[in-house]
């Protein structure tokens, strides 16, 4: 059993070997193309997530998760690029939210898989093996692509530092902190949480299908288009305050005295959870790619993309570890 610090340190080296891989990405894209680090971050990150779940020290796993994660820091750096390059104007909007729709169904993956190998012994290495698979599907995938592919960093900020990554990071230790201890039950709950988490993916989704048409109909009458980053400005606002509602009642749970004593503070924790990530899909998790995507021209997007990933990446460190 890992203690607290020791789990921190597992948890933020795969982030610390993303933010590396960031690093990697902007400085090797305009060398060796977009493509090919694709192919040789999804082939690397599988050997290392292969090697991973072989490990048996504390310190290698560790060592393994930051090297796992320089490789998936350049996979998700260049993804976005290529989902911004790859899509025509008309469409490049829909798949940059596709592309956050795809990132939250890993997380219910992930927790289906704790409970699929919940009665598993040395169950953790399953689950990092299996983790490779994907890595290696998109390498492979690598092979068949095409060769081509705002106040960004404030956003990039804000995105990490609303605590979203610790939230989808920890929900097993904040329910367990919450006195939800039966391990089925958590890990059920943890599972209803990602998937509330990948549902709220569709709402902001389906807003940018209507803002798209509102916006052409109104081109088409020469009306001025300011409409469209009007809504965007409301969202991000209305967001944020979800989210502070929704973590303002998971720290309500802990000062109330009748569900202390009764160690029953995870029944504020639970839809304190639930809110606060429906604000965070609602608001900047459902637009920060798109504005990323809009910010800037073609010919500097390639570079300020990975720029904007990395400071990402860096404030994803700094809030899981802390």
């Amino acid at each position: 059993m890992l203690s607290p610090t020791t789990r921190a340190f597992v948890s933020s080296s795969l982030v610390l070997g993303i933010t590396f891989g960031a690093i990697l990405a902007v400085i090797l894209t305009e060398h060796i193309g977009r493509r090919l680090i694709v192919i040789i971050s999804g082939f690397k990150s599988f050997i290392f997530a292969a090697l991973l779940s072989a490990m048996f020290q504390a310190s290698a796993i560790i060592g393994m998760r930051l090297l796992q994660g320089v490789g998936i820091g350049c996979i998700c750096t260049i993804s976005c690029i290529y989902v911004m390059e790859l899509a025509s104007d008309k469409y490049k909007e829909t798949f940059v939210f596709l592309f956050q729709v795809s990132i939250c169904s890993g997380h219910v993956i992930g927790y289906l898989m704790n409970i699929i190998f919940n009665y598993v012994s040395s169950r953790w290495r399953y689950e990092f093996a299996i983790a490779g698979i994907p890595i290696l599907t998109l390498g492979i995938g690598g092979i068949f692509c095409q060769e081509k592919l705002i106040v960004g960093a404030v956003l990039a900020f804000f995105d990490q530092f609303t605590g979203i990554n610790v939230v989808i990071f920890y929900i097993p230790m904040i329910l367990e902190m919450a006195k939800l201890t039966q391990r089925l039950k958590l890990l059920s709950v943890t599972l209803g949480i990602g998937v509330w988490n990948a549902l709220l993916t569709l709402p902001p989704l389906i807003l940018l299908f209507a803002i798209i048409i509102f916006h052409c109909y109104y081109i088409q009458h020469n009306t001025s288009t300011h409409i469209e980053k009007t809504g965007r400005k409301s969202v991000l606002i209305v967001g944020s305050a979800i989210q502070t509602v929704g973590s303002s009642i998971i720290a309500i749970g802990y000062l109330i005295p009748s569900l202390v004593d009764r160690n029953l503070q995870y029944v504020l924790a639970i839809p304190g959870l639930i809110i606060f990530i429906a604000g965070f899909e609602f608001g900047i998790g459902g637009v920060f790619y798109v504005l990323i995507a809009e910010m800037f021209p073609s010919k500097v997007a390639g570079v300020v993309t990975s720029m904007n990933m990395l400071i990402l990446w860096i404030c994803t460190v700094i809030v899981v570890t802390i």
